[in-house]
């Protein structure tokens, strides 16, 4: 973050080589950026030897923000899919893998599929299967809810449902790949490891995902 050119940018860096690999543009509406959404899960695929990274839209209540996650000119909102040979110095090429991403905290493989966890708004944490050119449709489709969007006091139930404002799915999520799994309520999450070991056996081969 530049505080004197109100500038809130993301960089990636070899640091074994200091090499900048990447830098992206400053976020717009700088006021309503919050960097605890960008996110930053990441899975490294050994056979094609490329890195699997989430690029998050880091805001806080800033449709400007959000949107960049449905822009195809930015990388705000993507999983990037970045060759070994970039990651090294000796190319520049960085594709947009899959789009729609709010903020994927954590990526792991199971079954050769690329799995990843993400926060959604209140009450939309995901688990997503990954795949290439897929959306996953944020701002646009989730099933979480506006934070603001309710009032405790109001009388009648209708009047107090929750919504997320700018939703074009009905809470349906058609049109975008929809999640694996998705939280009723806040909850958080956070890691993701795919468990491997006999010591308890009926979780072999399993999912665990830790929370906040």
């Amino acid at each position: 973050i530049d505080e004197n050119k109100e500038c809130a940018y993301v960089v990636l860096i070899n640091i074994t080589i200091n090499k900048l690999i990447l830098k992206l543009p400053c976020v717009p509406d700088y006021m309503n950026v919050d960097f605890n959404g960008i996110g930053g899960g990441y899975v490294y695929d050994q056979i094609k030897r490329k890195l699997y990274l989430a690029v998050g839209a880091p805001e806080s209540n800033s449709y400007l923000i959000s949107k960049l996650s449905q822009d195809k000119a930015s990388y705000y909102g993507k999983i990037l899919e970045i060759p070994i040979n970039t990651l090294l110095g000796r190319s520049n090429e960085i594709n947009i893998y899959a789009t729609g991403i709010r903020s994927v905290l954590s990526m792991n493989t199971f079954n050769k599929n690329i799995i990843a966890v993400e926060n959604g708004p209140r009450g939309g944490d995901e688990i997503n299967n990954i795949i290439k050119y897929g959306n996953y449709g944020w701002p646009y489709a989730t099933y979480g809810t506006n934070y603001k969007s309710s009032d405790a006091y109001k009388k009648k139930a209708n009047d107090n449902r929750k919504e997320w404002p700018i939703d074009k799915t009905n809470n349906t999520h058609n049109d975008y790949s929809k999640p694996l799994f998705s939280w009723g309520n806040q909850v958080g999450i956070s890691n993701l490891i795919v468990y491997e070991s006999e010591y308890f056996a009926k979780w072999n081969k399993n999912l665990i995902v830790s929370t906040l």
